[in-house]
């Protein structure tokens, strides 16, 4: 219904409009409203040609059961080109180039029911979009041997520049007792949406480091990373969807800053490591996004030509959720944590 009676910036759609058009014939924000009408989730306040007032059919005295099932198939990728020098064994400078490719198709679906006898009882909201494309980006690094024991280091990460592609199919499900004579109510547009190709570019990344080498015993480092996210950029800049998102960005997002401390110790053909990592919030209301805490812990095993190493990584971080991204604003406050255990064998040719 918000869709309908229009945006901040937009009037609302005409009754005439949502009994006549075709979907396909549509801008986003009007699909939406032409797929809540079609499944009863609103009402016109007046069955004229030029209404452009609407009027929910969501139960407003009612308990409200959300589900949330998201699937996520394809590949993020990168192919990386190093090229590196050093002077006098005491500074050593690198600059990678990279290729990003991602092709990936997301499946999600967003059910609600209602405790209510009479009128709207569920809601389906079926949606799968189909994003692909490429990018580029670069990398800088020095490494400066300060002492025999002592480094410093020190890289810039670009932007990622990306140019993507979506394809889109959505559905809705409802049951509505009293709208209809059958039941489930479908509407299927049966049309994939080819969007016209846009441009991104996420925040370039500063990074500081510092490491101390016990000889053949160990190390300990300290990596303090830095990176923008109001930065993130969407073009083109005509698009008014587009827009919309980098102003949102801007006002919403900040500065993240990230603070790593890593060692390791070795003792004969064993090695012991053990890090902590912080990391601030890209928002600036710190509820949406709070900060992440993570530990992480490894074994190493060293055959002479061949070694293994086995790993653990822990992480945590809260934030809210919404389920709707709109009608219902009410968020749930969850924390996410992730556990990743990896074991590499590498060997030594």
């Amino acid at each position: 219904m918000r869709f309908a009676n229009g945006l901040p910036n937009e009037g609302g759609i005409f009754l005439d409009v949502l009994n006549n058009a075709f979907f396909e014939d549509l801008n986003f924000i009007d699909q939406q409203a032409l797929l809540g009408y079609n499944a009863y989730i609103f009402n016109p306040v007046e069955n004229v040609p030029d209404n452009s007032l609407y009027v929910s059919n969501v139960p407003t005295l009612s308990n409200y059961y959300q589900e949330n099932f998201t699937s996520i198939n394809g590949y993020n990728g990168k192919l990386t080109g190093n090229f590196a020098t050093s002077y006098q064994d005491k500074l050593y400078l690198g600059i990678n180039l990279n290729a990003h490719f991602t092709d990936a198709t997301t499946v999600s679906s967003i059910y609600e029911r209602y405790n209510a006898s009479q009128g709207l009882q569920s809601v389906q909201f079926d949606n799968e979009t189909y994003t692909y494309g490429g990018g580029f980006s670069f990398a800088l690094g020095a490494i400066a041997k300060i002492t025999e024991s002592f480094r410093l280091g020190l890289t810039y990460e670009s932007p990622t520049w990306y140019t993507l592609h979506d394809e889109q199919r959505q559905r809705i499900r409802t049951f509505c007792n009293t709208c209809a004579s059958n039941n489930p109510i479908i509407f299927d547009p049966n049309v994939t949406m080819i969007y016209d190709s846009y441009r991104l570019q996420t925040p370039s990344k500063w990074s500081a480091s510092g490491a101390y080498v016990f000889g053949k015993r160990g190390l300990i480092s300290v990596d303090y990373s830095m990176k923008d996210y109001s930065t993130t950029t969407y073009r083109p800049r005509t698009d008014s969807y587009l827009e919309s998102l980098n102003d949102y960005m801007k006002t919403n997002l900040t500065v993240s800053n990230e603070l790593r401390i890593g060692g390791e110790f070795k003792h004969k053909q064993w090695s012991l490591r053990g890090g902590y990592r912080m990391e601030e919030s890209p928002y600036k209301n710190r509820k949406i996004i709070g900060d992440l805490q993570g530990y992480s812990g490894g074994l190493g095993y060293d055959f002479g030509d061949s070694r293994i190493d086995l790993a653990y990584a822990y992480s945590s971080r809260q934030m809210d959720f919404n389920l709707i991204s709109s009608g219902m604003t009410d968020t749930s406050r969850l924390t996410t944590i992730n556990n990743n255990v990896s074991v590499t064998y590498s060997i030594n040719f």
